[in-house]
């Protein structure tokens, strides 16, 4: 995954789904899924997080609904920055599991426990090869994507 470059980012819910060109141009592109809690941001300053993504307060009011929905239209397009960019290092945080990815052009994409028995931090993953990595607060775990995801 080092060197390539982002081809795509999605935001579904509060997870940020990264996509990065894959191995050949029959391939698929290999995949970095960031669960909240995560941020991104610049040499200078913070961009965006999962935290700037409001959830409505009730599915039965349009109005509400509209107002948490772009919230994450917003995050979701402050993570297109990433779009081009190539990534350059990944660093594991040996105590809470926590994975920093950081790009050119100084973008760094971090993700962070929010509480102590959180189950979902990050997943990398291989879909040619069916290889998934995730990362929780309790350690990291390697596998198929059925038995890791």
């Amino acid at each position: 995954m080092i060197g390539r470059r982002v081809t795509a980012t999605r935001l579904c819910l509060y997870t940020l789904q990264v996509y990065l060109e894959p191995p050949s141009s029959e391939a698929r592109d290999l995949e970095l899924w960031c669960d909240p809690s995560w941020h991104l941001r610049s040499p200078s300053g913070l961009l965006t997080g999962s935290g700037a993504i409001e959830s409505p307060s009730s599915f039965e009011d349009e109005v509400e609904v509209a107002r948490a929905s772009a919230t994450i239209s917003e995050v979701s397009q402050a993570t297109k920055v990433l779009k081009g960019q190539r990534l350059v290092s990944l660093h594991l945080d040996q105590v809470t599991h926590a994975l920093t990815a950081e790009f050119s052009a100084g973008l760094v994409l971090a993700t962070f426990p929010a509480e102590p028995d959180l189950e979902a931090l990050w997943v990398l993953r291989d879909p040619n090869r069916d290889i998934a990595i995730r990362g929780t607060v309790h350690g990291v775990a390697e596998g198929t994507r059925a038995r890791v995801v």
